[in-house]
């Protein structure tokens, strides 16, 4: 079965100098065409906008400063990259294979086949998981492939694993109660890994995946406990 969708792997080969462009344009198009792009998009203009600025200000260090400032402006490139993939996600969501709606967001596109062969079974787990501090709040992980296609979804926990009380079903429904007090990150995307940045340096934190591919979602995994870069 083919399908059209936002391209993660495209968007994480959008090069350093033309980032910004690409945030300033994702912007316009999602807020400026509200009626098509409904819900509640992962992050308001507004937001948008700082993390615009935070990217041009490092920039400017960057070229002034020289490579004293190379990481922040590395870093501040990688949440660009993160936002963009997290609107892929949203996209996606509400495009579901329209071609003119996929084009209007203006991210990157790809066709792909999805072998429903390898569908996920009910409560099927994600396996080979491994994590590793980086830079200063930063995080590496990644959990073992699955299949062509498939998605990994990663929602990490600060200072403690999920509650028991935290669930993902079949369909992919995500399910917090109300009232949990924990600090959680959720990344989805075709990567099986994940480079999380942003972190506080030396706090333990436990990260969960959950496999996606074809229709169906598998069971969130026990935690990894990693502590972050510092």
């Amino acid at each position: 079965m083919k399908v059209i969708k936002i391209s993660f792997t495209l968007i994480r080969g959008i090069k350093v100098g033309d980032i910004y462009n690409a945030l300033t344009l994702l912007s316009a198009a999602i807020f400026g065409n509200t009626t098509t792009f409904t819900g509640t998009p992962p992050m308001t203009a507004a937001e948008l906008k700082a993390i615009g600025v935070t990217f041009t200000d490092a920039q400017s260090a960057f070229l002034m400063g020289g490579l004293n400032q190379k990481q922040a402006y590395m870093t501040a490139w990688e949440g660009i990259t993160t936002v963009l993939l997290s609107f892929g996600v949203y996209v996606n969501g509400i495009a579901k294979g329209n071609l003119e709606i996929l084009h209007l967001s203006t991210l990157p596109t790809t066709e792909d086949t999805i072998d429903y062969l390898a569908e996920l079974k009910a409560g099927q787990l994600a396996v080979g998981m491994k994590g590793t501090p980086g830079f200063r709040g930063q995080l590496l992980l990644e959990c073992g492939y699955f299949a062509p296609n498939a998605e990994y979804i990663m929602i990490l926990s600060a200072d403690s694993p999920l509650a028991a009380t935290v669930t993902i079903d079949h369909a992919g429904n995500l399910k917090i109660p109300g009232g949990y007090l924990n600090d959680i990150i959720i990344a989805m995307d075709e990567s099986r890994k994940k480079d999380i940045v942003g972190l506080t340096p030396g706090k333990n934190y436990y990260a969960h995946f959950a496999l996606k591919h074809g229709k169906y979602v598998g069971l969130l995994s026990t935690g990894l406990e990693v502590s972050c870069g510092h």
